[in-house]
């Protein structure tokens, strides 16, 4: 992915604009797609599963837990079929996720 591809999925897509605490929301983004990509790969299996879980619900917050899923789905990193928590990388989301493993969370929201 370009420069310009990343930083359209985080201003574009993601919404973000700069200010607040992009950093800490970068890093959620990172490990749930990271997470998503395990649990395919995995077949699915409940230690899969429970790690997502347990990322998502990391804020104790019924509310959170479901904006996590639509905030990722709106931003096209998702896709999923009858059910939203179940869901699995696209294409870009793949490709954003190999970027975030090579690249620090701190040279991405510089540049």
């Amino acid at each position: 992915m370009s420069e310009e591809e990343i930083q359209e999925i985080i201003y574009n897509d993601l919404g973000f604009c700069g200010c607040g605490n992009p950093e800490v929301v970068l890093q959620f983004v990172h490990q749930a797609l990271r997470l998503i990509k395990q649990r395919k790969e995995s077949g699915w299996n409940d230690d899969s599963n429970t790690a997502i879980e347990t990322h998502f619900r990391s804020e104790k917050d019924e509310l959170f837990y479901w904006m996590a899923w639509y905030f990722l789905d709106r931003s096209k990193l998702i896709e999923h079929g009858t059910g939203v928590g179940g869901s699995w990388l696209t294409e870009k989301g793949e490709d954003f996720l190999q970027y975030l493993d090579t690249h620090s969370i701190s040279e991405i929201l510089k540049a």
